[in-house]
């Protein structure tokens, strides 16, 4: 099957399963997941080992393209604003994170170097998932602004530590930090071009009046950066969450513009996520089971009491701790990606890294979205729920 008419089925099959989830209430994220692997090899086959290589690089497209809107969520002034509590959090729950799954895997595996690159892919949550859920219900409310705040941040961090353990493992592997390529070219020139990007995104876009001609843009220098990956193979999305964050500190623009960007972006997501439930493979997710749960269960753990001890220290009660961290179990592109470079500078793991992450990705990609979707559901900040209460969101 070629390329355009696999786009075709999944876009078809994956809006039906939209529309479907509307229906029944379910995240939408998990209905492409179970479309992708209704159609992938583990169901009926439509789309073939053959055709997911072709979308390869549908991953690095839809994590530039995450990363550049996880970047446009950092405006100084309403990190400002919201005070020292979201980077409180993020630091809390990403550390109780790496904390725990590097240990829980140490316990299993006995390699302090396997513990690290798990502990570091555990890190990210999944800025797609948790976006995508937070655009299908609206929210508003103090909660979702600190989720939205959280996740950016969660991210900036996590890329930084996926960073430095990475050239941890290059040292212990090949004698020397960032493994060659990496730790030059992600230091120095990646965020400068990153930041060029957003710099003149922020100059041309108020010459452009039509919707159309501004995304066209924004997506040309977006993809632009996927030309960076000669130098790291993370450098796109870093390069991305720099221009972003540039962008919108620099240039303040309409809500209605973003509303239309993130309308393509539903398509790109759509695919995306489709594309990760056809590589649902069970022999990948039984070759480990005692890794994997460990990694499962830590990761979990991490998120939950981090959160909790996170907004306890910035003054905030232990249920607001609790929900956020169940909102941020996603996982997703950038904890793949950082597996994929672990692989790459430590091939004595034999796959074992890639593999134990893309089936906990799975695993989190099916129950995070519902983990999300509860958060601000039981927090009472969607729509439907203010709307039949009459009052307002609750506030803590």
């Amino acid at each position: 099957m070629n390329i355009p008419l696999t786009l075709g089925l999944i876009a078809t099959a994956g809006i039906a399963m939209r529309w479907l989830a509307s229906r029944i209430g379910i995240p939408v994220v998990a209905a492409y997941l179970l479309t992708g692997a209704l159609l992938g090899p583990l169901g009926i086959g439509v789309i073939g080992a053959a055709d997911l290589a072709g979308l390869l690089p549908a991953t690095a497209i839809v994590s530039a393209f995450t990363l550049f809107m996880v970047g446009r969520e950092l405006q100084i002034g309403r990190l400002r604003a919201e005070g020292r509590t979201p980077l409180t959090t993020a630091l809390g729950e990403g550390s109780a994170t790496f904390l725990a799954v590097s240990i829980a895997s140490y316990l299993v595996t006995g390699s302090p170097i396997v513990s690290l690159a798990l502990g570091a892919t555990a890190t990210p949550t999944a800025p797609a998932t948790v976006m995508i859920v937070l655009h299908q219900y609206t929210p508003r409310g103090p909660l979702t602004r600190l989720l939205r705040s959280t996740v950016a941040l969660d991210d900036v961090l996590a890329t930084a530590a996926g960073a430095v353990v990475i050239s941890i493992a290059g040292w212990f592997t090949v004698g020397e930090f960032g493994a060659g390529e990496f730790g030059a070219a992600y230091l120095l020139v990646v965020p400068v071009v990153g930041a060029g990007g957003g710099a003149l995104l922020a100059y041309l876009l108020p010459h452009f009046r039509d919707y159309g001609h501004r995304s066209a843009l924004v997506i040309g220098i977006v993809l632009a950066f996927l030309g960076l990956q000669a130098l790291s193979p993370i450098a796109p999305q870093v390069a991305a969450l720099v221009a972003g964050f540039v962008l919108v500190n620099q240039l303040r623009y309409s809500r209605a513009f973003w509303h239309k960007f993130e309308e393509f972006l539903d398509f790109v997501y759509l695919v995306f996520f489709v594309y990760l439930g056809a590589h649902l493979q069970p022999d990948l997710i039984l070759g480990a089971p005692l890794l994997l749960g460990a990694y499962i269960l830590a990761r979990g753990l991490g998120k939950g009491i981090g959160a909790t001890v996170g907004c306890a220290c910035t003054g905030l009660n232990i249920r607001t701790g609790a929900y956020l961290g169940i909102a941020l179990m996603p996982q997703g592109t950038l904890s793949l990606v950082l597996a994929a470079m672990a692989e790459k500078i430590y091939p004595a793991s034999d796959g074992l890294i890639l593999n134990i992450v893309l089936a906990s990705t799975l695993f989190f990609e099916a129950i995070g979205p519902f983990g999300t979707a509860l958060a601000i559901r039981h927090y009472r900040e969607t729509h439907d729920i203010n709307r039949r209460s009459g009052a307002p969101p609750a506030t803590r």
